[in-house]
């Protein structure tokens, strides 16, 4: 029995791993059409370079390993966690994230107050988004919103968005529960 438990274990850390003993997790937006930092019609996409984390009880830097930007992507790294068996996961990346599994919470998401627009697509810290899973594959949900608008004007060099209300807020720190 213990043979067989030691190749089952096995088997599902060679189907986790790849051979420099990185994770991969692949991932996708959930519901399209979503918002990203590139749109391709309503269809987000991955850019090479962005960077996730994946909290496995500890927060984890996992690297997009695609070369060109697609819809659905891998991110690879190690986890240093205690062998979970379920991970949450943001985007983008951030060293001073925090998580809770039993209150299925991320903390210390961060939307920037000033954002650096990019044309035909907006700045990728903006696009916060985050996933749950119990196995490998990342089903990622934004939990902001986009605000497209075309500038008609030359010398336009900068546009501000105000709340609604003083108590309003549109930037800042915020946490997330799934």
């Amino acid at each position: 029995t213990l043979a067989a438990l030691a190749g089952l274990v096995s088997c599902v850390e060679d189907r986790l791993s790849i051979s420099d003993g990185r994770t991969v997790f692949s991932a996708v937006y959930s519901d399209a059409p979503q918002t990203r930092t590139v749109l391709d019609g309503l269809t987000p996409m991955w850019m090479p370079g962005d960077k996730i984390s994946v909290y496995d009880g500890k927060n984890n830097e996992f690297l997009n390993t695609g070369a060109s930007v697609s819809a659905k992507t891998s991110f690879a790294g190690i986890l240093t966690g205690k062998g979970r068996k379920h991970y949450l996961a943001a985007y983008p990346y951030r060293d001073t994230l925090t998580f809770s599994f039993m209150g299925m919470t991320i903390y210390s998401l961060y939307m920037p107050e000033t954002q650096n627009a990019e044309v035909g697509s907006y700045d990728p810290s903006a696009a916060i988004a985050v996933a749950y899973t119990e196995n490998t594959d990342l089903y990622f949900r934004n939990i902001s919103s986009l605000i497209k608008f075309k500038i008609i004007s030359d010398g336009v060099t900068s546009v501000t968005v105000m709340p609604n209300g003083e108590t309003d807020i549109l930037a800042g720190e915020l946490n997330v529960t799934l």
